[in-house]
């Protein structure tokens, strides 16, 4: 691309990304995609299929997703401590934990069906109630919460957020979402 469409710069050297951080995909240099097809990037399919994400609706996505994240992290560690539990301890106390671990795993089938929701509908896919029941169903949580993950993590890094382990790392209102390192 010889000039930049955000703020105007000329690109003699045809890289990929302006000093301004706008990203310069069409026309890139001409020896790139010789013999190559023309296929566009998949973090740039992401925000096509979705359509472009406003500020608010690509935060509302970080936090719903960060949430969703961590909620599955909450999980694991249901489920470690009633493992070590039941392994460990007997009589009234094995009871108490029982009772604890079945609340619990009804809170969080609860909320990841709520986190599911909010996750698709932040990144505007068709029928969130879809992956909202998909979310609450054992096993096939484990596949809708992988298929979720995956689009929201390229839509998220499509739309400038970077994405950790624990989720997207979610900048203070009113910061530059590229350099939100604190999270």
């Amino acid at each position: 691309m010889d000039q930049c469409p955000r703020c105007g710069s000329h690109n003699p050297s045809f890289t990929r990304e302006c000093a301004c951080g706008q990203r310069l995909t069409s026309g890139s240099a001409p020896h790139e995609n010789q013999g190559l097809s023309a296929r566009p990037s998949v973090a740039a399919e992401a925000v096509e299929s979705v359509g472009e994400l406003t500020q608010e609706r690509s935060r509302e996505l970080a936090e719903a997703y960060r949430n969703l994240v961590l909620c599955f992290a909450g999980q694991l560690l249901l489920t470690s401590l009633v493992v070590v539990g039941n392994l460990t301890m007997s009589g009234v106390a094995r009871e108490v934990l029982r009772n604890v671990a079945l609340w619990g795993t009804l809170g969080t089938a609860t909320t990841f069906a709520y986190l599911g929701y909010r996750t698709a509908e932040a990144m505007g896919l068709g029928f969130p109630w879809v992956w909202a029941v998909g979310m609450f169903l054992p096993w096939l949580n484990v596949v809708t919460l992988l298929v979720l993950s995956s689009k929201a993590t390229r839509t998220c890094r499509a739309a400038g957020i970077s994405v950790g382990f624990l989720g997207p790392k979610i900048a203070a209102p009113g910061t530059d979402r590229r350099n939100s390192g604190a999270a």
